[in-house]
């Protein structure tokens, strides 16, 4: 994995551990959100090809990456919820901690159904 790659090394971070444990995603994904009515880009720093578990947080897919919270964390994380992007804030502390204790739940994802 090339470290240059990463914006900042706690992206780095969450990309190694979402590797060691097989789950697939995509790296700083520009999405187009509505703001005061005037469409923008913006991106989210990991989509996962198919929802997680994350322990004490339910099901993710979509993934930010933050040193700290902050107003403008979560000011952003508010448009991307106005916008269909429910995120999980991962800051540095949370990072530890699942380092530590790890993050996944031990739980089925849902199936989808057939149509």
């Amino acid at each position: 994995m090339d470290e240059k790659f990463f914006a900042h090394p706690l992206e780095k971070r969450m990309a190694v551990m979402l590797d060691r444990k097989g789950i697939g995603y995509r790296y700083r994904v520009p999405v187009h959100v509505i703001r005061d009515g005037e469409e923008r880009e913006t991106e989210i720093d990991f989509i996962l090809f198919s929802p997680i578990y994350v322990r004490g947080y339910g099901l993710v897919k979509y993934i930010e990456m933050k040193n700290k919270m902050s107003k403008s964390a979560r000011q952003q994380q508010v448009l991307l919820k106005d916008n269909g992007y429910v995120t999980l804030i991962v800051t540095a502390k949370l990072m530890e901690v699942f380092e530590k204790n790890g993050f996944l739940e031990r739980r089925k994802v849902p199936t989808p159904v057939a149509d």
